[in-house]
């Protein structure tokens, strides 16, 4: 069996289906399955929670605030949910909108 690249691939539709004569728009495709399908991969980063300690309760328990401001995320990656395969994000090309 051939090796497989270790991280996500960006490629244009076009490189998948080449008798397809589409304009060229970003494919993800995952590099243990081959599975292209974007609705299947979650984008995944470690991010850093801060949240205020309260001091102790009457019984001696640390008393830590529900609320928590998050600090920027670190290792992002692309998860795939066909295959599981967690791979880092591909560079270069992919550019992210957050909505």
């Amino acid at each position: 069996m051939a090796s497989r690249p270790s991280g996500f691939e960006m490629r244009n539709k076009s490189e998948l289906e080449p008798e397809t004569p589409e304009p060229e728009n970003p494919v993800l495709q995952c590099p243990h399955c081959d599975n292209a399908d974007a609705s299947e991969f979650d984008y995944v980063e470690d991010v850093i929670a801060y949240r205020r300690i309260r001091g102790f309760s009457e019984n001696g328990h640390l008393v830590v605030s529900g609320q928590s401001d998050i600090g920027d995320g670190d290792n992002d990656r692309l998860v795939c949910h066909n295959c599981g395969n967690e791979s880092p994000l591909p560079g270069g090309r992919l550019q992210i909108d957050w909505d």
